[in-house]
């Protein structure tokens, strides 16, 4: 059986929007609160900048703002990973599936 890759920009895509949905629901509260003494604040910021302009990212022609925000995004899953102490919970799922996204990202870019 062969992969149907026709489909693969109908996936990226849908990569994209989930992990703008994925981060939004996960950390507007705690930017709504606008705590700038917390570092939580800031990491919940730069993951929401970065989620964005990897969805923005996709309208481009060139691959340097996808890779950019996939590396980003990746090194705060990790940072985050590493703060939870590697507990298997749900949050380590969460990062690991935003971890393994942006990694996507990072390897394919804006491959149409």
């Amino acid at each position: 059986m062969r992969p149907v890759k026709s489909l693969f920009p109908l996936f990226s895509w849908l990569i994209r929007i989930a992990i703008l949905l994925a981060v939004y629901t996960r950390f507007f509260q705690l930017l709504k609160t606008l705590d700038f003494s917390s570092v939580s604040f800031y990491i919940a910021a730069a993951f929401h900048l970065f989620a964005l302009l990897l969805f923005l990212a996709g309208f481009a022609k060139k691959h340097t703002l996808t890779i950019l925000s996939g590396i980003i995004i990746a090194g705060l899953s990790i940072y985050q990973i590493v703060q939870l102490g590697f507990v298997i919970n749900n949050n380590l799922s969460f990062y690991g599936l935003l971890l393994s996204a942006s990694l996507l990202f990072i390897a394919v870019g804006n491959k149409k």
